[in-house]
């Protein structure tokens, strides 16, 4: 079965800036090197990013199990990972890992603006991994908080950079698979504008 963990945090920064951190896979190499991703380790993969009806996804193919500890409790014994990150309105991050049929992973986030600089983040984590559960959940468990402690710090980081500077200026490059999407749905939704028809995009990237 699966180890369910339920989570409410403060997340520093405004709702788009939280939901891109939680769905951005490049950072992870180096904000969470050694608990997921390492620098040195990154290979190319592709990723297909998929407009949804009211959302949008990326799957990246072609990706090894992370070398980090999170990805040695999930499949001690390596292997290919099938992984989905998605958006989905009005507020929604999610985030799947599959190595087998004994490795799932499977992150959902529903996020409330509470300030223009402040976000609640509501995750259920649903874990299925080749160990006890009682075991899983006295390595996992701690293990994630780390992981959400330093992207609270990175959050904290930039939006005290966008308040000294009196906005935002960001550059963004085609390894961003979701940040930008992620902002035009939230614009097209408040002002009442249907969603983008579905189509689908192939790129190139490290992990």
């Amino acid at each position: 079965g699966y180890l369910t963990i339920r989570e409410h945090l403060e997340m520093p920064g405004p709702l788009d800036a939280v939901a891109e951190n939680a769905l951005d896979v490049p950072h992870t190499a180096f904000v969470h090197a050694g608990l997921f991703r390492k620098n040195k380790d990154r290979t190319p993969i592709e990723v297909v990013i998929r407009t949804l009806d009211g959302g949008v996804e990326a799957e990246f193919i072609g990706e090894e199990r992370p070398k980090g500890l999170v990805g040695r409790i999930l499949a001690p014994q390596g292997g290919e990972v099938l992984h989905w990150d998605r958006f989905l309105l009005p507020s929604i991050a999610q985030v799947e890992y599959r190595i087998s049929e004994r490795s799932h992973i499977i992150t959902t986030a529903a996020l409330t603006p509470r300030a223009p600089d402040v976000t609640d983040l509501f995750a259920t984590v649903a874990v299925k991994a080749p160990v006890p559960n009682s075991i899983l959940r006295t390595v996992f468990k701690p293990v994630a908080m780390r992981i959400l402690k330093q992207d609270m710090e990175i959050l904290r980081r930039q939006t005290a950079q966008v308040e000294r500077f009196g906005g935002e200026d960001f550059a963004s490059t085609e390894i961003d698979v979701l940040g930008l999407r992620i902002k035009k749905l939230l614009r097209e939704a408040a002002a009442g504008r249907p969603s983008a028809r579905p189509e689908e995009r192939r790129i190139k990237m490290l992990v």
